[in-house]
């Protein structure tokens, strides 16, 4: 393909920002369970681009 599709971003999103999420250190025991859903949260919010 020549072009990126909104599943390609979907699919590597998650993995590449999981580590660059911080939190504070009262949050970070809760991190596998806060950080997914803060990712779900964004593309909950964010509209697929027409194409």
């Amino acid at each position: 393909r020549e072009a990126v599709l909104p599943q390609d971003v979907r699919a590597v999103l998650a993995p590449v920002m999981a580590h660059r999420i911080f939190l504070s250190p009262a949050y970070e025991p809760r991190r596998e369970a806060l950080v997914p859903a803060l990712i779900d949260a964004a593309f909950a919010t964010i509209p697929v681009p027409a194409g």
